[in-house]
């Protein structure tokens, strides 16, 4: 089988990471890049052994020896990119956030339907293996009715207005950057549908959201509690909470750990001698399942392999990251920033 041909474009830091990946990858290639830096473009085609650089992104989605382009450009940059993208005939991966709103990213699952190309949002936590396991002892009742899900992605950058972080022209701010991270664990367990949305934010000098709290209600009662910050450290922990057990996930959006606590059936909720009526013990769990799947190179692999196979499977979209949840978690970004 020949070599999978990939064109990329944006030569930051994720599309570095995307590189690696590829990298340490057999039959998958980079076939060239472009940015719109020439300089930089040529910069990361030497750094990563890339053979050709394009003068231009049209110049890339015009050469019909790709099979696909990664589009790794900041967040204002996606919408535009993936449609000359698909009007040019060329499959496309485009890095989270997919586009800035549920009505563009319709427009555009509609423009590869019509094209019969594929389209995949690079929400590249789905495909780990770590989440695959996790929805199977799921799906098998293993912690039982899930009610609750619960995140928070924080971390603190310097404050640069210039930074695709900080920059409301380039699409900054935390929801969009890493808020997406504790939405994508809330909707694997929950599903994009709440019945209910409710979020603040803390904007800051520049204009974007440095701090987000977003709060969803399922209609059987399930309710997911996420927190992002881009001006705040913290661990990075998901939990997700079952009548009949819990799952904890350290550093959750690159997740290669988790640990599954399964209760006593006997007596899930005993407050145990001495502890004083209505207050509940510690909940330890009658079993403890580790789950430990290390990343074969940096975690960009499985979404990689993914959206490869379905390409070569003749499919418009990847069934790990289905168009319609990305259209789902992209109502409920909008839904909470017109509550900002």
């Amino acid at each position: 089988m020949k070599n999978f041909n990939w064109g990329v474009v944006g030569c930051g830091t994720i599309a570095g990471k995307f590189a690696e990946a590829v990298a340490g990858m057999e039959g998958i290639r980079i076939h060239g890049v472009a940015d719109v830096s020439l300089e930089a473009a040529e910069r990361f085609a030497g750094e990563n052994a890339i053979g050709k650089v394009y003068q231009s992104t049209a110049a890339l989605f015009g050469d019909g020896s790709l099979d696909a382009v990664y589009l790794a450009a900041p967040n204002t940059f996606h919408y535009p990119l993936t449609k000359a993208a698909l009007l040019a005939g060329r499959n496309v991966l485009c890095e989270k956030p997919f586009v800035p709103a549920a009505g563009e990213a319709r427009e555009l699952v509609e423009l590869a339907g019509e094209r019969g190309l594929f389209l995949c949002d690079g929400l590249w936590t789905k495909t780990l293996p770590v989440y695959r396991k996790l929805r199977g002892l799921v799906a098998e009742g293993q912690i039982g009715d899930i009610r609750a899900v619960t995140a928070d992605y924080f971390f603190r950058a310097p404050l640069d207005p210039e930074s695709r972080l900080f920059s409301k022209a380039l699409g900054g701010g935390a929801l969009l950057d890493i808020g997406i991270y504790g939405l994508v664990l809330a909707c694997m367990f929950l599903g994009c549908e709440p019945v209910d949305i409710r979020s603040t934010a803390y904007t800051g000098v520049t204009g974007v959201d440095e701090q987000a709290g977003i709060l969803l209600r399922y209609e059987n009662g399930a309710i997911a509690n996420l927190l992002c910050s881009i001006r705040t450290p913290a661990p990075q922990k998901g939990v997700i909470l079952g009548t009949g057990g819990r799952i904890e996930i350290s550093d959750f959006g690159r997740a290669e750990k988790a640990t599954v606590y399964i209760y006593d059936e006997e007596n899930p909720n005993d407050s145990g001698s001495g502890l004083g009526k209505g207050v509940r013990r510690n909940l330890p769990g009658s079993r403890t399942v580790d789950i430990h799947l290390p990343h074969r190179i940096n975690g960009f692999e499985y979404q990689i392999e993914a959206v490869v196979s379905a390409i070569r499977e003749g499919k418009t979209e990847c069934p790990l990251i289905p168009h319609q949840e990305s259209i789902g978690l992209l109502k409920i970004m909008d839904a909470c920033r017109s509550q900002w």
